[in-house]
């Protein structure tokens, strides 16, 4: 429903779409984090915010 309201109250419809594909798309907070450690950074943590919606990810080597 939100490229179609987006798209009515903003008249660009194609950019919620894609939004919505793209978040389908990006990496859950826990494949995120491995992927952090795998680029040398050993201590990960996570802060889960707005019900786990969004997740700020730190990272120190």
């Amino acid at each position: 429903m939100l490229p179609w309201i987006a798209g009515w109250v903003t008249g660009d419809r194609g950019a919620y779409e894609y939004l919505c594909g793209s978040v389908e798309t990006f990496p859950r907070h826990t494949e995120l984090s491995e992927e952090i450690r795998r680029a040398g950074f050993p201590t990960v943590s996570v802060d889960r915010l707005t019900f786990g919606i969004v997740a700020l990810h730190s990272a120190t080597a």
